[in-house]
């Protein structure tokens, strides 16, 4: 018998940090810690990588089990969300099943695992209408009395348009605008005003921060988001 290599059972489920496309694959309750029994029971919500090296592994993320705005399980929905919570609305955790995010896995407290530290929803493809098929030629006229074919009259010439000339302009509509951050790239993004997220772009504790890119459906660098121009 050849000789075999003794491995980590935990390599088989451990998805290095990045960030992939992913499917929400359910929760469930666990019973509360031995270690921090008075921390109370938690869900875990498992997330299936859907491409690359990694697809079909899975990854998981830990909230308490009542929703807060404030709390880690607040946070987890207005990610799936993609919107701040309302106090007082209802949320069906069961709804979130089986839909797609971008998730950033990223070290664990102890630093010896991985986990989900933040998320997005996965940008769904739209497919471009098909192209208009071209007007059918109209069916030659004839005279039902004599017999005569009478050929259409050729449709008239497109009259050409000159292209309108348009001059860039670039302007950021601040007002009442949000942004989803991470300030150092690793601890869970929380929403902020995009004001006050560019008054920090010079501290130097954000130089690792990243944004959400709500049309790229990305996490970028926050500078490069905060300052466009």
């Amino acid at each position: 018998m050849a000789m075999v290599k003794v491995c980590d059972s935990t390599d088989q489920f451990s998805v290095p940090v990045g960030t992939y496309p992913a499917k929400l694959l359910g929760y469930k309750e666990m019973p509360a810690s031995p270690r921090f029994p008075d921390s109370g029971a938690s869900y875990v919500w498992e997330f299936e990588i859907l491409e690359g090296l990694q697809a079909r592994k899975t990854t998981s993320r830990w909230t308490p089990t009542k929703l807060t705005t404030g709390n880690n399980f607040g946070k987890l929905v207005r990610e799936m969300l993609g919107r701040p919570l309302i106090a007082g609305e209802d949320v069906d955790p069961d709804n979130f099943i089986g839909k797609k995010y971008t998730i950033t896995v990223g070290p664990s407290a102890d630093g010896a695992k991985t986990k989900v530290i933040m998320l997005a929803p996965l940008a769904t493809s739209t497919m471009a209408p098909p192209p208009l098929a071209p007007p059918a030629a109209p069916a030659p006229l004839s005279n039902r009395r004599t017999g005569h074919v009478t050929a259409p009259a050729a449709p008239p010439a497109p009259v050409p348009v000159a292209p309108a000339v348009v001059t860039p302009v670039q302007t950021i509509d601040t007002k009442d605008k949000t942004v989803f951050v991470s300030r150092d790239g690793v601890e869970q993004a929380t929403f902020m005003d995009y004001d006050e997220a560019y008054a920090m772009i010079s501290n130097p504790t954000w130089v690792n921060a990243v944004v959400y890119d709500t049309a790229k459906k990305i996490y970028v660098p926050a500078r490069d988001y905060l300052l466009p121009f």
